[in-house]
C-alpha cells in the first residue's frame, strides 16, 4: 500500500489496447502486441478485485494489496546532527520502530525510542540485531566500536541486514565481503 505497483505479462494477439481497472477506475493501459506492464498507485490495504481488459474480453485479477512494512531501525552515532534528527522524526511518523544510540561520553550513551519500548543496548549483540532491519551509523561511531560489535554487524550485514554508513571524508572504511548471494545492494 501507498506506494506504486505493477502488474507484467504478455499479450498473444494483434496490436491492441490494454487496460488496467482497478477500484477507482482506469489505472493504467499500453498498446502492445506481446510484453507489457501496467502500473497502479496502491491507496489502501485489502482484497481488490482488478480487471485487465482485452478487445477480447476481459480478466479478473484478484490482488492482496498487503499494508507498509514496519521497519526495526537502530540509529548509533556519536553525536546527533540535524539530518539524523530529521530522519529519525521523518521514519517515526512513518510508524517504524526506532531505537537511537548517541555517544554522550566514552562508554556513556544517550538512548532515544519511537514506536517501541525502551530499552538498553550497550552492546551490540547478534540477538539485537536478529531483530533488527537496519541499523544507520556514522564512521566515528563504526571506530568506536569493540571488534566484536564490528563482527557481529559484518555478519549480520552479510546476512542480509540493511546499513547505512554516514563516512566522515567521504569515503566508508568499511569493506564487507559477502559469504552468500543475497538482496542486498552495496554503494
Amino acid at each position: 500500500a501507498h506506494r506504486w505497483n505493477t502488474i507484467r505479462g504478455t499479450y498473444n494477439g494483434n496490436e491492441s489496447l490494454i487496460k488496467l481497472r482497478g477500484p477507482g477506475g482506469i489505472e493504467d493501459s499500453v498498446r502492445t502486441s506481446g510484453s507489457f506492464s501496467l502500473s497502479f498507485f496502491a491507496k489502501a490495504p485489502g482484497k481488490f478485485n482488478y480487471e485487465l481488459i482485452t478487445p477480447e474480453g476481459s480478466e479478473i485479477l484478484p490482488l492482496v494489496i498487503e499494508p507498509e512494512r514496519i521497519f526495526n531501525i537502530i540509529f548509533i552515532s556519536n553525536y546527533p546532527t540535524f539530518e539524523l534528527r530529521y530522519l529519525k522524526n521523518f521514519l517515526a511518523s512513518k510508524g517504524h520502530r526506532l531505537s537511537i544510540r548517541n555517544q554522550v561520553s566514552k562508554g556513556k550513551y544517550k538512548f532515544e525510542f519511537a514506536n517501541r519500548p525502551s530499552s538498553n543496548f550497550q552492546a551490540i549483540t547478534t540477538s539485537l540485531l536478529n531483530d533488527t532491519d537496519l541499523v544507520i551509523i556514522d564512521e566515528a561511531s563504526w571506530n568506536s566500536l569493540t571488534s566484536n560489535e564490528q563482527k557481529n554487524i559484518t555478519a549480520a550485514v552479510n546476512d542480509g541486514l540493511g546499513m547505512i554508513v554516514m563516512p566522515d571524508n567521504g569515503k566508508s572504511p568499511i569493506k564487507f565481503s559477502a559469504t552468500q548471494q543475497k538482496d542486498t545492494v552495496r554503494l
